[in-house]
């Protein structure tokens, strides 16, 4: 028999990877490709947990860097929500995993 069948590896489980998908995005600055997920420090975790409760708490415009099926994307705009039962906040009306943000800058 002969088996010339390909696999397409992650490709078929490539949807299942994202919260938010690069469509949803507004104000996406930068995008940086093709990277693995940094691990962050707990001291630098508490630094982005003040941060966005300081922003949240005084609707203070913010950038925050996403890590997003391999990309790291920018994306700016007012933290609306912040949702503790799905570790998550919302920023523009989409949703955002805490786990996936790496870095927070006050506008």
């Amino acid at each position: 028999m002969n088996n010339n069948s390909e696999d397409r590896g992650m490709l078929k489980w490539q949807p299942f990877y994202s919260v938010l998908s690069e469509d949803e995005v507004r104000d996406t600055t930068c995008t940086i490709d093709n990277v693995s997920k940094p691990d962050l420090s707990e001291d630098q975790i508490e630094e982005i947990e003040m941060l966005i409760m300081d922003a949240y708490n005084n609707k203070k415009e913010v950038t925050l860097s996403i890590f997003n099926q391999h990309k790291i994307i920018e994306v700016s705009g007012i933290i609306t929500k912040l949702d503790p039962l799905h570790k998550s906040i919302y920023l523009n009306k989409q949703m955002i995993l805490f786990t996936n943000i790496l870095k927070i800058q006050i506008l």
